[in-house]
């Protein structure tokens, strides 16, 4: 009973936790675009995509809840940046790590605990708009849309099997980003991913923040080439 007493406070926790990341969430967004009108969103929109853009790759490493845990979300970005205002991108995203024995075992498990191990990768194309500068700081709000699958696997003695499912998961959030020095930076951000799909799919939807130092690699290369 202890034991069952302790899970039950950490799944009660970590809930909390979702849920305030969540409430967090749209609070800054509705805060976050109260300084731009949607005519004035979309004449910047307008004048940047008529700019030269700059090609960018990039690694972006988030943490999203799975099951009451938190894992890493990793993803390889790669797009054009227009005038330092909106980028356009494509990129791969995925997430693996959640390794669980299952005590209590569907009907077609024979045996009396299957190891289950989940990963998952998508594709997927997203804009960032930068809606806010000012000296060293800027505000964006990403938004991405993609395709992917989410996959199980169960394994026990003399037994494996694999499952499959399809998942279109939409990302939305906002970001700050903070310049220390020409090529370095502070990076944050919080946001939702929300998963399309079947209801397996579909539970993985789940709040995600990120911080971190951000190299511009893209900065220093052009530096170096002049």
């Amino acid at each position: 009973m202890v034991g069952l007493d302790k899970t039950c406070l950490a799944l009660n926790v970590s809930l909390r936790v979702a849920m305030c990341f969540k409430k967090f969430f749209f609070v800054a967004i509705i805060l976050s675009f109260s300084y731009n009108s949607n005519a004035q969103i979309l004449d910047s929109l307008k004048l940047a995509l008529k700019a030269e853009p700059r090609v960018f790759v990039g690694f972006q490493n988030r943490n999203t809840f799975v099951n009451t845990r938190t894992i890493k979300l990793w993803g390889f970005v790669g797009g054009f940046d227009y005038d330092k205002k909106v980028k356009l991108y494509a990129g791969i995203y995925g997430f693996s790590g959640e390794n669980v024995t299952l005590l209590k075992n569907r009907p077609e498990f024979e045996q009396d605990s299957v190891y289950r191990s989940l990963n998952t990768g998508n594709i997927a194309a997203g804009i960032e708009y930068t809606y806010f500068t000012q000296n060293r700081l800027s505000l964006s709000a990403p938004l991405q849309i993609g395709i992917g699958g989410l996959h199980y696997e169960y394994n026990a003695i003399n037994f494996s099997k694999r499952e499959k499912y399809t998942i279109l998961p939409i990302e939305f959030g906002t970001n700050a980003y903070f310049k220390i020095v020409k090529y370095l930076g502070l990076k944050g951000g919080i946001g939702y991913r929300l998963i399309f799909g079947n209801k397996v799919a579909a539970k993985y939807s789940a709040p995600y923040y990120s911080l971190g130092l951000s190299l511009s690699a893209g900065q220093i290369y052009r530096d170096f080439k002049k």
